[in-house]
């Protein structure tokens, strides 16, 4: 007696993933002739000079295809930065040494890029939104209180530390500390001081310097207050800072 072998459907054959497109990540400088200028305004100013520089940046498909451009966290107007990123993606491969180079000669001055390096192919999660920390150096000119070390280490120490942030319409408490991991006043005198913190930010909310220093007891009527980003980090993911530069 014959058996019929019964066979099962037949298992599709394994579908290799789609070759991710090449990426470059850059670090650039935002200087004081660009303090004013608004992270939007920065973000077009960078597409037309990418554009000029015949970077060869991949674009969306649809009726208005925009360059593949991804950036980080929005720099506060009146705030320089060293530690700006961005991500190009390209349509093929470019050497990221000769995308800085053909960028840098079509940005205005103030703007410069500063490195630029490959992301891996395998690296598919790198994602700039994942930044959430951020590190700045503020310099300050005007009475300072004899306190204000003492207050630095209160804030850190604190379990809490409510203030009230109020914009046009509203106003909320919000908990300082819950957003702030380093304070550390480095130099201080009668009219002069220089606080470096570690703060949270990102689209998840998180603290200005101006409120760092009001909570240091700095009167911000009566001082001139130079801030400066000086790294972004994120807690998992793309990690990125302006002396531990490529990605990790």
């Amino acid at each position: 007696m014959r058996h019929q072998m019964r066979c099962g459907p037949a298992k599709p054959a394994a579908v290799r993933p789609a070759a991710r497109s090449p990426r470059v990540a850059c670090r650039f400088s935002r200087e004081e002739q660009l303090k004013f200028i608004s992270h939007l305004d920065i973000i077009r100013t960078i597409e037309r000079a990418i554009r000029r520089a015949a970077v060869p940046v991949a674009y969306t498909q649809g009726h208005n295809p925009r360059a593949k451009l991804s950036f980080a966290s929005a720099l506060g107007i009146g705030v320089t930065s060293e530690a700006e990123l961005m991500v190009i993606e390209l349509d093929h491969i470019l050497p990221p040494d000769e995308v800085k180079q053909r960028v840098n000669e079509q940005v205005p001055a103030g703007l410069e890029v500063i490195e630029a390096w490959a992301v891996p192919a395998y690296r598919g999660r790198y994602r700039l939104g994942d930044i959430d920390t951020a590190e700045y150096e503020m310099e300050v000119a005007g009475p300072i209180p004899e306190f204000v070390e003492d207050s630095a280490g209160q804030l850190i120490a604190s379990p809490t530390y409510v203030i009230t942030r109020e914009t046009d319409k509203t106003s909320k408490q919000v908990d300082l500390r819950s957003l702030v991991s380093r304070v550390e006043v480095v130099e201080h005198g009668p009219d002069h001081a220089v606080v470096r913190a570690t703060a949270r930010t990102g689209s998840q909310g998180g603290a200005r310097p101006d409120e760092i220093l009001q909570a240091l007891g700095i009167d911000l009527d009566r001082c001139q207050v130079s801030v400066h980003r000086t790294a972004l980090r994120a807690s998992g993911g793309v990690r990125a800072a302006a002396r531990t530069a490529k990605g990790q």
